[in-house]
């Protein structure tokens, strides 16, 4: 399955250049046209199989409520050592389990591997399963990465929130900011808190997108 075979081919030297337990990969699915419910029993079946092999690796799964990619799904994992990657699990049976059940009903999009910031991340594993995640998808000019991630952090410091902080790697321009909410009230605090980091920082930034993450559960895999 995509969760595990797309990410075998990072090379090993940046890999070892890492820092152990932050590495995320998210990959995002689009649908095909009218097969929205036929993708989600098959990837039920799909996370079956990780279930049956005892499966390590917590994938939490959210649908995508509004913005620019509305109705995409999205899963990832979080929280690894990069060397993690060069050792998927039964990469083999993964990738034709995942051919069978899930390929033919919907497009990958995009696979991102990203950095997780610790100094600017409170959310846990465990909270990743939060009914709805604020997502802010910050694009930073050239070669001010670490002035931004200076300048977010004294607003952060300040939400109770949980929240995380990723920093790109391969395969996304991006920075995002997330932020977990109980409910949908939750949201315009929410924008308020991204909105001050990004005044903080509006020097180093040159673009922000926002959207809303609906946890899935039942297209989720939780480890026992």
């Amino acid at each position: 399955m995509l969760r595990t075979l797309c990410v075998t081919t990072f090379a090993a030297a940046t890999l070892a250049a890492q820092q152990p337990g932050t590495a995320a990969v998210l990959v995002l699915y689009q649908p095909k046209p009218g097969m929205d419910r036929d993708f989600e029993l098959g990837d039920q079946r799909h996370l079956a199989w990780h279930r049956s092999i005892n499966d390590r690796w917590l994938w939490p799964g959210w649908t995508i409520d509004d913005g620019e990619r509305r109705g995409f799904f999205l899963d990832a994992t979080f929280f690894h050592p990069w060397t993690d990657f060069d050792h998927p699990n039964e990469p083999g049976e993964d990738e034709a389990n995942w051919a069978i059940n899930v390929a033919p009903y919907a497009d990958v999009r995009s696979v991102m591997r990203y950095d997780i910031v610790g100094a600017l991340t409170t959310l846990t594993p465990q909270q990743l399963t939060a009914p709805y995640m604020t997502l802010a998808f910050v694009t930073v000019h050239p070669g001010m990465g670490a002035k931004f991630e200076a300048a977010i952090s004294a607003t952060l410091r300040a939400v109770d929130t949980p929240h995380l902080v990723m920093r790109p790697v391969s395969g996304a321009s991006e920075y995002i900011v997330l932020i977990s909410a109980r409910n949908l009230a939750d949201l315009p605090s929410n924008g308020g808190q991204i909105e001050s980091a990004m005044q903080s920082a509006g020097a180093f930034v040159e673009r922000v997108r926002t959207e809303t993450w609906r946890y899935r559960p039942e297209l989720s895999y939780v480890p026992r």
